[in-house]
């Protein structure tokens, strides 16, 4: 095996990755909500028992609950409530965890992939983008393999370019851009990468209080400003399609480089995602209309 088609099968692996991950990670929020429901409803119909009866007068005294320790306090007084008001606004927590689970992934695969293609054909490095690229002459001897020196100044742009930086599919598309795999993007699909990248970061850092620059660049998502986002499965449903469709994508994109034939049933189903037609992939980031709300604000 050549060192291109080395690298060639790992890009392969890299997109498949995304779409194994996207099937566990979906199972495992299916799992936990059905275990919230069958929990609601156990406590919905289950009549107490006359030691639980008990123990609460006893620990109540007709006050307020004194505790033993602190997990009688949290089992007690937020796991019942938490699980009502979990089902009864369809926000399940899991949700919030799996669209930072979805754009990491996703993420960290898409990077893999723009190395892994460097690697395969390291005469994309000659493009425009890497003309003024600077490193020391070190990075080129003492025996270091030239699949090093090719990772290091792809690194090195990145590191200039900064395209995490970028909102939302831009800084995806940013860095294909340069390797040169430019193409078009759905609207649609923009706009749903716009909005995970701003809902994860909000998640993340700011624990999913709405601020100001999301208020903004997200309308429809944002009842209030200083509200707190809740993630639904509608939307975690949409931002997976969204993903599927950019992965076969980034594939058709990559086989059309090497010259390799896009199969047919690829070809089928990337049309499927893309209802509309494609925009240029250096327009402005602008979330659009798509629909009712799928992310709760309290």
């Amino acid at each position: 095996m050549t060192s291109r088609q080395r690298y060639r099968a790992r890009i392969d692996e890299d997109l498949a990755s995304v779409y194994k991950n996207l099937s566990v990670a979906y199972i495992k929020a299916l799992n936990y909500q059905v275990s919230l429901w069958e929990y609601a409803e156990r406590e919905r119909e289950r009549p107490r028992t006359q030691e639980e009866i008990e123990f609460i007068e006893e620990k109540t005294n007709g006050e307020q609950p004194v505790y033993e320790h602190w997990s009688e306090q949290f089992g007690l007084d937020l796991m019942t409530p938490y699980v009502e008001q979990e089902v009864e606004n369809k926000s399940y927590f899991m949700y919030n965890l799996l669209l930072v689970w979805i754009w990491s992934i996703t993420e960290a695969k898409l990077n893999d992939v723009a190395e892994n293609f460097v690697l395969a054909d390291p005469s994309v490095l000659t493009g425009p983008k890497f003309k003024n690229i600077k490193l020391g002459v070190d990075h080129f001897v003492g025996g270091r393999r030239k699949s090093d020196a090719y990772r290091m100044i792809f690194a090195e742009y990145k590191r200039e370019a900064a395209p995490e930086s970028k909102v939302g599919i831009g800084r995806f598309e940013s860095m294909f851009d340069a390797l040169g795999l430019k193409g078009g993007v759905p609207k649609e699909v923009r706009a749903l990468f716009l909005e995970m990248s701003e809902v994860r970061h909000n998640m993340v850092h700011r624990m999913g209080v709405i601020d100001q620059k999301m208020a903004e660049r997200i309308p429809r998502l944002t009842t209030k400003i200083g509200g707190t986002i809740a993630v639904q499965r509608e939307f975690i449903l949409s931002s997976m399609h969204a993903v599927k469709f950019y992965i076969l994508e980034i594939d058709i994109r990559i086989r059309n480089h090497f010259g390799e034939p896009i199969p047919e049933s690829a070809a089928k189903l990337h049309g499927s995602y893309a209802p509309r037609p494609h925009i240029k992939h250096d327009e402005t980031d602008k979330a659009g209309p798509l629909g009712p709300s799928q992310i709760r604000t309290n």
